[in-house]
């Protein structure tokens, strides 16, 4: 049995009203909850019946939990990218500083030079690490009173 388009209608409201804003996740959810439904219907149960059970096999922690991972998936390369870079640079801005100073100590290079070396390490670290020290902060306090 095919469901009509009230039908389709009535799981594609459900989908957004819970949550699922992805419109390409939306389209798939769609499909896979009429396929669902249908396969009931034919075994001769009702829409509503079929319905609830398809919300239990498709998504029996919600929506809104698959339209979250989804949005995880989707962002941790880019997080994990930007991690490494920040730790990137503040290797490097450490490094710059304290070869710096080693260098300053037994006075290998001029004052002018490891001064010019160390503020360079400075002013990495100060636009690379400390920004994104505070946005790090930012997004968990976010995470914390979205959890409460």
């Amino acid at each position: 049995m095919i469901i009509d388009e009230g039908q389709v209608s009535f799981v594609r409201g459900y989908l957004i009203g819970n949550g699922i804003s992805n419109h390409s996740l939306q389209d798939d959810l769609l499909d896979h909850f009429c396929c669902v439904i249908e396969e009931d219907m034919e075994e001769g149960q009702s829409f509503d019946h079929s319905f609830s059970r398809a919300v239990e096999r498709i998504t029996p922690e919600g929506p809104e939990k698959i339209q979250k991972d989804l949005n995880y998936l989707l962002t941790i390369k880019k997080n994990i990218m930007l991690r490494k870079l920040v730790f990137i640079a503040s290797y490097i801005s450490v490094l710059t500083v304290l070869s710096g100073l080693a260098l300053r100590i037994p006075q290998i290079l001029s004052g002018n030079a490891t001064l010019l070396l160390i503020m360079v390490g400075v002013l990495l670290f100060s636009v690379t690490t400390v920004p994104y020290f505070f946005y790090d902060r930012y997004q968990k306090s976010i995470r914390e009173l979205k959890s409460e």
